[in-house]
Parts: C-alpha cells; structure tokens; sequence
C-alpha cells in the first residue's frame, strides 16, 4: 500500500471553496486547471456511482458530500485505490484546509514503478495545480505557483498524447 497525501491552506472560507469544488467537473471549470491537463469528465456530474476521469486515468464516484468531499475509485484493476479531495475549516477564521489524498493498494511491481518513476510525478503537478487553481479563482492567487519541474516537463512530453486537454 502507499499514500500520497498534498494540502494547502486557501484564504477563503470553506462554503466559497464548495461552490467551487462542485464545479470541478463543469466543461469550462473555473477550478480544474484545464490549460495544462485533460479535463474531469463524469457521466453523470458528481452524484455516486458516475463514471468518467481524467485523461487515460479511469474512476467512479463512490462518495459525495456536497461542498466538502468528493471520493473516487479507480477502475483499473492493475491500479487499485482510491482518492478523494477534501475541504476542512482552516486554522484561522475564513480560510479553509484543502486536502487531497490518494491511496494506492498492492498493484504489483511493474505498477508500483510507474506510480513512483512517472505517474506521481503527473500527479503531484496537477494537484498543486489544481491548489493554485482554487485559491486563484478565490481571489487569493499563491505567491508562488507552482512550476513544473524538469522531471515533470520530461514526462509531460513523454505522455503529450495523453496529457494535452482534447477540445469538446
């Protein structure tokens, strides 16, 4: 089994980081950073048991709780798990704990080392993205956005045919 495990503190209450946390499937999403990665797609939007992903990556909605969490599990048997994004109050009054995690179960060798060489990698970026996102459109962008590593530009263009947003 691993985890992975990313959160941020947004300077914004938790009720305006729901509305935009129920968005992230809408074609024109304010939130989902969909200049640089596929689009969310779910058959039917964000209700329990819709089918759908990002890119190649394939999952159904398995929990849904409107405004705080949405929890997937992927599809692929060769991948095993689940992740969800979480919204929690923040430490300070109107800001809100954002928190994503992904946990992964015994998938074998080879998948393991395509989570750890490249797919994590993937994964990191677009969910830093997907912050800077959310506290942009919030009105508090970050002091420092994220900036994809040479690792992350490599493997971006290794996996371009998978990686580039297709038009609807």
């Amino acid at each position: 089994m691993f985890s992975n495990v990313h959160t941020r503190v947004i300077a914004a209450p938790r009720p305006e980081l729901g509305k935009l946390l129920e968005r992230i499937t809408e074609p024109d999403s304010p939130s989902w950073p969909s200049r640089h990665w596929p689009p969310m797609v779910l058959d039917n939007g964000l209700e329990v048991g819709s089918a759908g992903g990002h890119g190649p990556i394939r999952y159904y909605v398995t929990d849904h709780q409107p405004g705080s969490r949405i929890e997937f599990t992927f599809d692929d048997v060769d991948l095993p798990g689940t992740h969800a994004l979480e919204l929690h109050d923040g430490p300070t009054p109107g800001t809100t704990l954002v928190r994503h995690i992904l946990i992964g179960y015994d998938c074998g060798l080879r998948n393991r080392l395509t989570w750890e060489v490249g797919l994590r990698w993937l994964h990191d970026a677009l969910i830093e993205q997907l912050f800077d996102r959310l506290a942009t459109v919030a009105g508090k962008p970050p002091a420092r956005p994220l900036r994809w590593s040479p690792w992350v530009k490599a493997l971006r263009l290794l996996y371009a045919r998978n990686l580039v947003p297709q038009p609807a």
